[in-house]
C-alpha cells in the first residue's frame, strides 16, 4: 500500500459494506450502530456504504461506491457528519479490508467532515480532512 496525495477519487465495490478512515497503524475500529450510523472511535471512523452484492447487476459486476477525499479549509455546506480523530502515526488510511490508500499527514488531530448520499447504504461518500 503506497502513500498517495490528495485528492483521492475512487469508484469500486465495497465487499465489506464499510469505508474505514483512520490512523493506519492503530485503527481502534468502532462498531457501526444498528441503525447503520457512522461508527466513531478516537482514531478512526467506520462509514456504512452500499454492500457490493446489495444490488444485482445485469452484467454480473458488483455494485461500486464513489469515494472522494480532499483537504478542506472550512466546513462544507449542507448536512455533514463531523468529528475529530487522532492520527498518531502520521498516516491516514482510507478504504476497507480489500483495498485502501494511505495519506501522509503531520502527526496530530484532524477534523473529518463526511457527506453521504443517500443517508442509508451510501453510494457516494465525500470526506473532507481539516485542521482540528
Amino acid at each position: 500500500m503506497a502513500l498517495v496525495a490528495l485528492p483521492i477519487h475512487a469508484h469500486r465495490p465495497f465487499n465489506w459494506g464499510v469505508l474505514i478512515v483512520g490512523d493506519s497503524t492503530d485503527l481502534d475500529l468502532p462498531s457501526v450502530g444498528h441503525d447503520r450510523t457512522i461508527g466513531v472511535g478516537r482514531r478512526s471512523i467506520v462509514i456504512p456504504v452500499r454492500h457490493a452484492q446489495d444490488i444485482p447487476s445485469t452484467d454480473d459486476r458488483p455494485f461500486a461506491v464513489s469515494i472522494s477525499c480532499d483537504w478542506v479549509e472550512a466546513r462544507p455546506s449542507g448536512p455533514a457528519f463531523e468529528t475529530v480523530i487522532d492520527v498518531r502515526s502520521g498516516e491516514l488510511l482510507i478504504g476497507d479490508a480489500d483495498s485502501s490508500e494511505k495519506i501522509r499527514l503531520e502527526r496530530g488531530s484532524y477534523r473529518l467532515f463526511v457527506v453521504i448520499h443517500p443517508d442509508r447504504h451510501a453510494e457516494q461518500v465525500t470526506v473532507g480532512i481539516g485542521n482540528a
